[in-house]
């Protein structure tokens, strides 16, 4: 859920992926759940990420801002998730 204090910021969750030690994918706002309102709220996002080495480590960071930074999101859950896929 992502909850704000104003009705025109927007709130952002996105995901950066590190292979090993490489970073594989950046945080971009086209991938990322948005929300925006003072009111509680729910979003979500799912995309495909290709490219990625079959066994090797990869790390899914949740990154998250406000389009203002004078206002604070909160976000009460979020919850990642990777799926290999052949």
């Amino acid at each position: 859920m992502l909850t704000q204090s104003s009705s025109t910021a927007t709130a952002y969750m996105g995901v950066r992926i590190t292979q090993g030690s490489t970073g594989f994918l950046t945080v971009n706002d086209e991938y990322a759940a948005q929300y925006g309102g003072p009111v509680p709220g729910s979003a979500s996002t799912m995309f495909r990420v290709y490219g990625l080495t079959a066994g090797a480590t990869c790390t899914v960071t949740a990154m998250h801002r406000s389009s203002d930074a004078a206002v604070t999101c909160w976000f009460d859950n979020f919850f990642l998730r990777a799926d290999p896929a052949n």
